[in-house]
């Protein structure tokens, strides 16, 4: 057989083998693109995740659109999107899958170097007319490139066929955890919902309570004891207000007076003319009308 027949035979064979490399090295650049973009987001959500129960311990805190009451919260759910980078990237095989064609493509481009050295040492001892020993131990070597590049793609199968069994159980145990994650999340809300409801309440009801207690109140003043020492006019003062009434027919009714103790003082003039001030304290109870008696002491 002529020699240029057997350059032709092995360019054919080198053909077969560097197929195989080229499809690893077209299809690994997506994966490497999307390996590197899912590693680094879940880094990056990992350290915000540290970084903002840090930053951010009591405010409230928006993160990628998810309204958030506090760092320690928004740290949460940044970690969960890390988890669920790590999970895409696992259960699709991105990485792995970039690692087997990079191997692949290492193997298949060893294997064509060896086989290159290999046919130029036989090639050497070849004279124009190749015996027919000589033509067998050239087709046994360039059988044995494309032997070897067939093995090299099809262990890389395998192992993707291992890898995707592994991917399936990863995305079940990825399912699991985050549906614990989400429970223990919704719990958690949950809880910061009710908490949050019933300080709410509470705010409420002190503020109902507040707004009650300032309501202003009213006061009408009824005597007993000496009450004939009272003659002319008689003077009563609550909280700076002055009332005077006749002491024949006393009424004093104070309104609008703000609730507390409140100091009450009485002038008025005895059968004999002397001036009397009497002192004394009442209560003012908020929205209601209080009585108080005063007791006129004998001469």
């Amino acid at each position: 057989m002529q020699l240029s027949v057997l350059d032709e035979e092995y360019a054919k064979a080198v053909q077969l083998a560097e197929s195989d490399y080229k499809w690893y090295w077209k299809n690994r650049l997506t994966y490497i693109a999307l390996s590197w973009l899912l590693r680094g987001g879940a880094v990056a959500c990992l350290a915000i995740g540290f970084l903002l129960p840090i930053l951010h311990p009591d405010s409230r805190v928006s993160f990628l659109g998810i309204e958030a009451a506090s760092g320690p919260q928004a740290a949460i759910a940044a970690l969960l999107i890390a988890g669920l980078f790590v999970g895409i990237n696992q259960v699709f095989m991105i990485t792995s899958t970039w690692s087997r064609y990079a191997l692949a493509m290492l193997r298949i481009r060893t294997l064509l170097r060896l086989v290159e050295w290999d046919w130029k040492n036989l090639r050497s001892g070849f004279v124009n007319d190749v015996d027919a020993d000589g033509v067998k131990k050239a087709f046994d070597l360039f059988k044995s490139l494309v032997a070897e590049s067939s093995k090299v793609v099809e262990t890389e199968a395998t192992t993707w066929s291992s890898d995707l069994a592994k991917a399936v159980d990863n995305l079940a145990a990825l399912i699991k955890e985050q549906r614990g994650a989400m429970d223990a999340q919704v719990k958690e809300l949950q809880q910061l919902q009710r908490d949050a409801n019933q300080i709410r309440a509470e705010q409420e009801r002190s503020a109902e309570a507040a707004r009650k207690a300032n309501i202003p109140g009213a006061v009408k003043l009824k005597f007993e004891g000496a009450v004939s020492r009272l003659q002319g006019q008689v003077k009563a003062t609550l909280s700076g207000v002055e009332q005077l009434s006749d002491a024949k027919a006393l009424s004093f009714a104070f309104s609008r007076v703000e609730p507390g103790l409140k100091d009450l003082t009485l002038s008025f003039q005895d059968s004999n003319a002397n001036i009397i001030n009497l002192r004394t304290v009442v209560e003012v109870v908020s929205g209601k009308v209080s009585e108080s008696t005063i007791a006129i002491p004998s001469a």
